[in-house]
């Protein structure tokens, strides 16, 4: 089975940042947590009490970017997510996922960079099994015109910067079929400055082991 997207949200719960509208995640078991904002310092939560993992917090300036994923999640009806700090105007995107490794730690590796340009990319991943899931995002601390991405990357969610409320975040995400390196370009009309991450998941196995997936299938054997 490969890694299948659930459903998603976004929110800009304010200035100083809350919990988002509730979202129905039944049957995901990889919950990924976007949150753009400024000098942020505090953690993430969720109203299912799961444990959540943090990658790198990269920024640009004041702007900051950073994803944080809970695997083998507690799911379900009304399930909220929260980031508070005051003067942080974070964007909060949710992406729930079904299909990924559960036994283990799915995250595989992670990009990001920073700069003020009309375009951006996260840095290069290769992972080192197929059916990988990527998942980036796109910070604006300042107003922009809305981004698109290439590569064969869906845009699931799209929030505009709005003035004294949030930062600017846009998620997107593929599943790859075949292992090969990515870099995708986020692009946009203007010199805008922001930050743009990118991470790697790997999925369940698919041959019925408990184990990571398989690298290679020769003649039957792994």
């Amino acid at each position: 089975m490969s890694i299948s997207l659930i459903g998603s949200l976004i929110d800009g719960p304010g200035s100083g940042g809350g919990a988002t509208p509730p979202m129905d995640t039944t049957g995901a078991d990889l919950l990924v947590m976007i949150v753009g904002g400024v000098s942020m310092t505090n953690t993430v939560s969720d109203s299912k009490s799961n444990t959540w993992n943090a990658l790198t917090r990269y920024n640009w300036g004041t702007g900051e970017c950073q994803m944080h994923y809970a695997y083998n999640a507690t799911v379900g009806t009304n399930h909220t997510f929260t980031f508070s700090e005051a003067s942080s105007f974070p964007g909060i995107a949710v992406l729930a996922y079904s299909g990924a490794l559960t036994t283990s730690d799915p995250f595989d590796q992670e990009s990001g960079t920073g700069s003020q340009a009309a375009s951006r990319q996260p840095g290069s991943i290769t992972p080192g099994f197929d059916g990988a899931l990527f998942v980036t995002a796109n910070e604006f601390t300042n107003s922009h015109n809305a981004p698109s991405v290439d590569s064969g990357f869906t845009i699931q969610e799209s929030l505009s910067w709005s003035s004294g409320v949030n930062v600017g975040v846009y998620a997107g995400d593929l599943v790859q079929t075949t292992a090969a390196a990515l870099n995708p370009t986020w692009s946009w009309t203007g010199s805008e400055q922001g930050v743009t991450i990118m991470a790697t998941f790997k999925p369940a196995p698919t041959d019925g082991a408990s184990g990571t997936p398989r690298r290679l299938m020769l003649m039957g054997v792994g």
